[in-house]
Order: structure tokens, then sequence, then C-alpha cells
């Protein structure tokens, strides 16, 4: 299967049945439904009742946010860099027993499109900050992003996972997976290392932000809804 095409002017709407069959997402503009893609198959459809949670996929650019996403929906590597402005996924994924439909957005890591973080933020229940573990400045640019998290949040206890992406490139290496490690252990949240390109952990990582926002659902965990660990 080849990867969504994507756009400077669209924004890519994917649905991902458990079954791996695609759906075509309307795109709303002025009143009338666009279809921006079409693979002529015809997903499940399930009678349970699933959660449905909002993710949201942050880091600078190049740092590989696409392609972890693109990988996770559809099962293919880009090995194209296309800067993204905003592309948007749907996928239905089951973590331990209970099914969820996430609602993924993968955005700009430009610094033109800094600005609307806030409103991304402002609608994401779940977030991902991915940093290149071959670049030593992408994982400083995380941090003043999850700072805005908190800002526009209003409270620290967000459910958010940091991943450090390209593991597959480990001779290249310039942020040690003990940095990483600390980090999360001081925003109180999980760390995963990922490859995009040999799928390393990938399907993990999209497991463990369901649990993590499912946790925080929970009424009594709600001041206290994530948990630190190494995931492996």
């Amino acid at each position: 299967m080849h990867a969504p095409r994507r756009s400077f002017q669209l924004v890519l709407h994917v649905y991902a049945s458990s079954s791996g069959a695609l759906l075509p997402l309307p795109l709303y503009v002025a009143g009338r439904a666009r279809l921006l893609i079409d693979c002529g198959r015809t997903a499940r459809v399930t009678s349970k009742l699933m959660r449905e949670y909002k993710v949201v996929v942050l880091g600078s650019g190049g740092v590989g946010k696409s392609a972890l996403t693109v990988q996770f929906v559809t099962g293919t590597f880009i090995e194209k860099y296309d800067p993204t402005i905003e592309d948007f996924y749907r996928k239905e994924i089951e973590v331990d027993s209970s099914p969820s439909v996430l609602e993924i957005l993968d955005t700009a890591g430009t610094e033109q499109f800094a600005s609307m973080r806030d409103l991304y933020i402002k609608n994401g229940q779940g977030f991902i900050l991915v940093y290149s573990l071959v670049n030593q400045q992408s994982f400083q640019d995380i941090k003043p992003m999850r700072d805005q998290i908190v800002r526009v949040k209003r409270y620290e206890r967000v459910p958010l996972i940091l991943v450090g992406n390209k593991v597959d490139l480990e001779s290249e290496r310039e942020v040690l997976a003990a940095e990483g490690r600390s980090l999360a252990q001081e925003w109180g949240c999980p760390f995963i290392e990922t490859s995009a390109k040999s799928k390393t952990m990938v399907d993990e990582l999209f497991a463990e932000i369901v649990r993590q926002m499912n946790y925080a659902s929970l009424p009594e965990k709600q001041d206290q809804c994530c948990t630190t660990c190494i995931i492996q």
C-alpha cells in the first residue's frame, strides 16, 4: 500500500479500521463535503462502544512525526521528507481488550506554524513529543513545547509520551537514552525510543498513549494521570 499523498493546501483525512482497511473521510469546506482519499475498500463497522481520543504529535521539523504516524496508520514508511502543515488521521486500536478510536493530528514542525500550536493543544487529549536522537537540537526544541502544553492546559499532569525517534541510526546518535529517560522522569511521563523506518516500538507507542488517556479519564486519577516508565 502506498503512503497517502500529502499536500501543503489540503488536510489529509484517513480512517483505518482494526482490519487494516481504509475509508475516506470527507473534509467539509463551505458546507460541501470533499472526498480526499478513496482506497476502494470498506472497513468493518464495529458495534462496540468505543472511546474517541484526540492525539497531537509535536516536535521540530524532520524528526519523523509524519513517518511515525503514517507507519502506525498504514504500515508504510515515508522515505522522502515532505514538511507538513497539518495532517489528520483516524484509526481504531484495541488496548488491553478495550477498543478506541484515535484522531491523530500530525502537526507542522517549522517555526512559522508555531502560533497554531495553542489551538492544537487546546483540543488535544494526549500528546506525543518527538525528537530525533541523531539531532541534539531537536531534543532541546521539545522542552518549550512541553511548557506550552502545560500553559495551555493549565495543569502539568497531561497524558504525554516523550519519544526519541530514528533508533535505526544508532551509529549517528547525538542524544543518549539516559538524557531522554532523565527528561521523562522530570516530566513524570513515559519514555520510548522508536524507529519509523523499521517500525520499532511504533505500535507500542500509540498503545501507551491510549493507556495514559484511559488512566487520565478515571475520576480519581485526574490529578495524577501520568506514570513514569521506560517502554522497551
